[in-house]
């Protein structure tokens, strides 16, 4: 006997749907509401905030209706639909139709076989890059890269400045969309992706699992929820997917932390079981850096030159008349920088080419060689976790203090490096207070709210700049009286580094400027102009060491210069344990004291 509407609905009811978790999953729901915000993607107009009554709207949108017509609900909805068919297998009696026309068009074309989960590296000189990026990859039957979709969450902007970008995405400003396109189209959108390498995780799903993940792609493509840089990202809208894939994964409901990193959700699907492999490929820089290892800045410069179509008949006649090793590594080399000046405009189309024709065929004539050995980094997955807890203890200008610090986010220069680029460190709500028994104070020393460097050496072929942003509080000895004074400071540098031996030892120097506030100022302010310089050396994985010398002039506002040196010597015993060590000179309002102690960190 058919189903009527209201045996469907009695039937969900008695069988609790609206609660169900893989029902909120489909809804993205997180808690009581969903985070989705386009009113298109509810059928009630209380779907936001009421998962039974978006049940119900759907139950009887699938009930009524043409399902040929492509706007109808089975053919928005699909994933929604097979969820109810196995909940209520009698409703197919009911429903217009028991799947999507529309969705088994796009099903037969793209004929999936592999879900892989894709994670382009972190890049520093970019802040909309940070922390990375994650996105999923549909590998056909052909299952070649260039052929596969990749499905994606990100926020849609026409802004060009890095720093707005960040600033808008971490207040919402930005309606984040999921989309479908040809993974070759959406690589191509990042330019700084030769910079970038990039982490492939396949991923195992089965072929049901796939399906259920791509209809319910299908239903939130086009659909936007806004963007939040540190949670609501492209991050954490990919594990609602996920969730839906697999049902009981709960991912989102698993997921504690108040921010979300990409590194932090690939741990957490890989602990989920989802991972069953991994493979590293290598950014245009790294595969530069491979090639030019052995080669000489002679040898370097040819290249240099012909990637930029500079004295090509001459320069070409050059590289034949040098050993046939040396000829392909120059070859190779062309390559790979023709490709970078024509993506950052530095070369004509005309000219990409004649230099890469010219190339190709010249290098074809000297046939296959070996791969360049190109070493593996750690996996991001292997680094450590975000959240640190610090305890430890020393002497402030004579005064015994037992530390405590505690930091949200993410990455600072003195803990374990390995899985983490060299020289970069984002830290967020980051918190220290000294306690001094003799007296019975809790001094908070220093509260920072963002900290970020970007320490990237230069080389033959790319030429990053180097910088420094801090904003935060920070306590202060203006005044005779020796009481700590809480100041809100903001810092800002640039300037240039260098690398030695691989990159092992970093040396660098920046410029900027230093603002701090406060009453207790003769002016509530002082501007500062600044000079900052040191070394990171990068003894092993696990032991590290830095020298930091900040030198402040200042220039307005009450009159005052400070300097600062810091020596950091740090034991990564564990890539969730630290133990460092410090010394600190303080010359600041006419005084000058010294600081030194250890401090134990734990990752979480």
């Amino acid at each position: 006997m058919a189903e009527t509407l209201q045996s469907v609905i009695q039937k969900a009811e008695k069988r609790k749907l609206a609660a169900n978790a893989d029902w909120l999953s489909l809804l993205h729901y997180d808690g009581s509401k969903s985070v989705v915000d386009d009113p298109k993607f509810f059928l009630s107009t209380q779907g936001k905030k009421n998962a039974h009554a978006e049940l119900l709207a759907t139950i009887k949108a699938f009930a009524t209706g043409d399902a040929s017509n492509a706007k109808h609900a089975i053919n928005r909805f699909p994933a929604r639909l097979a969820w109810l068919l196995d909940e209520i297998p009698e409703a197919k009696t009911l429903f217009k139709a028991t799947e999507s026309a529309e969705f088994k068009k796009i099903w037969t074309t793209l004929k999936p076989q592999k879900i892989k989960l894709i994670f382009p590296s972190q890049y520093m000189n970019n802040p909309a890059s940070l922390f990375g990026h994650t996105l999923l990859n549909i590998e056909g039957w052909r299952n070649e890269k260039l052929l596969a979709y990749s499905l994606n969450y990100s926020a849609i902007t026409t802004e060009t400045n890095g720093l707005v970008f960040a600033f808008k995405g971490v207040i919402g400003s930005y309606k984040g969309f999921y989309s479908i396109d040809p993974y070759y189209q959406k690589v191509q959108q990042y330019s700084d992706i030769s910079m970038r390498d990039v982490w492939e995780y396949d991923l195992n799903l089965n072929a049901v699992e796939i399906q259920r993940l791509l209809m319910h792609i299908w239903e939130v493509q086009s659909i936007y929820s806004y963007y939040y840089f540190f949670d609501e990202n492209c991050s954490y809208n990919l594990l609602f997917a996920l969730d839906v894939a697999r049902p009981g994964l709960n991912l989102i409901a698993k997921f504690k932390k108040p921010w979300v990193l990409p590194v932090d959700t690939i741990k957490s699907i890989k602990n989920s079981g989802l991972i069953e492999s991994m493979a590293f490929r290598p950014s245009r820089a790294a595969k530069i850096k491979s090639i030019s290892s052995t080669m000489t800045i002679r040898e370097k410069q040819l290249a240099i030159d012909l990637a930029v179509a500079k004295k090509l008949r001459s320069n070409f006649s050059l590289v034949a008349g040098l050993e046939k090793a040396l000829q392909i590594r120059i070859y190779d080399l062309t390559s790979e920088l023709v490709a970078i000046n024509l993506q950052e405009g530095r070369i004509s189309k005309g000219d990409y080419r004649k230099v890469y024709l010219g190339t190709l065929s010249r290098r074809a004539k000297l046939g296959r060689t070996d791969e360049y050995q190109i070493p593996t980094p750690v996996d991001p997955v292997k680094g450590h976790d975000s959240l640190r807890l610090s305890v430890g203890g020393g002497t402030y200008d004579k005064e015994n203090f037992i530390h405590l610090g505690i930091r949200g986010i993410y990455h600072s220069l003195d803990d374990p490096w390995p899985g983490y680029a060299k020289g970069s460190s984002i830290e967020a709500v980051k918190l220290d207070f000294y306690y001094f028994p003799d007296k019975g104070d809790v001094e908070l020393r220093k509260l920072e709210l963002v900290k970020i460097s970007s320490l990237s050496p230069r080389d033959d072929f790319f030429k990053p700049k180097s910088w420094r942003a801090d904003l935060g509080v920070e306590s202060l000895l203006p005044d005779s009286d020796d009481d700590f004074h809480l100041s809100p400071y903001f810092y800002f540098s640039g300037g240039y580094t260098a690398g030695l031996s691989n990159n092992v030892v970093l040396l660098y120097i920046l410029a900027g400027g230093k603002a701090n506030f406060s009453g207790h100022f003769d002016d509530k302010h002082i501007l500062y102009s600044t000079l900052e310089s040191g070394f990171l050396y990068y003894h092993s994985p696990t032991i590290s060491s830095q020298l930091n010398v900040q030198q402040g002039w200042g220039i307005s506002g009450q009159e005052n210069s400070f300097n600062e040196s810091e020596f950091k010597f740090n034991w990564h015993v564990h890539k969730e344990v630290n133990l460092n060590s410090f010394f600190r000179h303080h010359e600041n309002f006419d005084k000058s004291w010294n600081e030194y102690g250890l401090s134990f960190s734990l990752f979480f």
